[in-house]
């Protein structure tokens, strides 16, 4: 490629924004220097956590679920996963 400077993603808010941008696009001429592997997964079986949180920290969970265009049950599993992931 040219010494062009690589365009940003677009924020994609749903499973289908994604499929539709990753057919459509040309991806070399995005900056993917960011990415990391993550692992998505369907919990059919999964056990239930309920506890509470402060009004302030849901406020920041509804924010960071928006920002990724995921669920705030599907932040706090990641977040989990990656804090718990050496034990």
């Amino acid at each position: 490629m040219s010494d062009t400077k690589l365009k940003q993603l677009p924020p994609l808010r749903s499973d289908e924004e994604a499929e539709r941008f990753v057919e459509e696009a040309d991806l070399t001429e995005y900056d993917l220097s960011e990415f990391k592997p993550m692992k998505f997964r369907r919990l059919g079986n999964a056990d239930q956590v309920t506890f509470a949180l402060s009004p302030e920290l849901v406020k920041k969970l509804s924010k960071k679920a928006k920002q990724d265009g995921i669920s705030e049950g599907d932040v706090l599993r990641l977040l989990l996963e990656k804090h718990l992931q050496d034990v």
